[in-house]
């Protein structure tokens, strides 16, 4: 089944220089892969952790374990990653992942209806200057806050960011 393609049926959400952004927030509006990037993201989303800080993490594990010579070191590095991971799961995630929805969610120009990765660097390049706008709309197409004002959920957004930087520091 071909996605139906709003760009031939509703207006832009939003125009920046020229670029035209189409809000894509129905599954029969998006192909089957793009879907399935919209809900891994939700789920990195909903428990609070990125496939990036995933990724981190699982490599500072393995180079500590190939490099431990000093047990302390060692169990304290553990620790830290343990608290920083506890601290991080469950709470609302970092503004950099809803952007990474955004992306997904949004339709920029002549964008091919599959999710392309080099599509959504130009993406946050255009809207670099609006980059609030639409970290609200994916925050309220996945939390279902329509009337929730963008002022509110840069609070939120701001508070997890500070959060975030009082969790111990991951080791190096």
């Amino acid at each position: 089944m071909q996605p139906i393609d709003i760009r031939k049926t509703t207006e832009p959400i939003k125009v920046i220089d020229g670029h035209k952004f189409w809000l894509v927030s129905q599954a029969d509006q998006m192909l089957h892969s793009r879907y399935m990037v919209a809900e891994i993201q939700e789920l990195y989303i909903r428990s609070g952790l990125s496939q990036d800080f995933l990724l981190s993490i699982a490599q500072i594990l393995i180079d500590r374990a190939m490099d431990a010579k000093d047990f302390r070191q060692f169990r304290e590095d553990m620790i830290a990653v343990g608290q920083n991971l506890k601290g991080r799961l469950s709470f609302m995630a970092e503004a950099v992942m809803y952007e990474e929805l955004a992306c997904v969610y949004t339709l920029m120009d002549d964008e091919p209806l599959e999710y392309l990765p080099e599509w959504q660097v130009k993406k946050k390049s255009v809207w670099s200057a609006d980059r609030d706008f639409f970290l609200c709309e994916a925050f309220k197409l996945i939390h279902s806050l329509n009337d929730i004002s963008e002022s509110d959920i840069l609070a939120a957004l701001l508070a997890a960011d500070e959060r975030i930087k009082q969790l111990p520091t991951l080791p190096e």
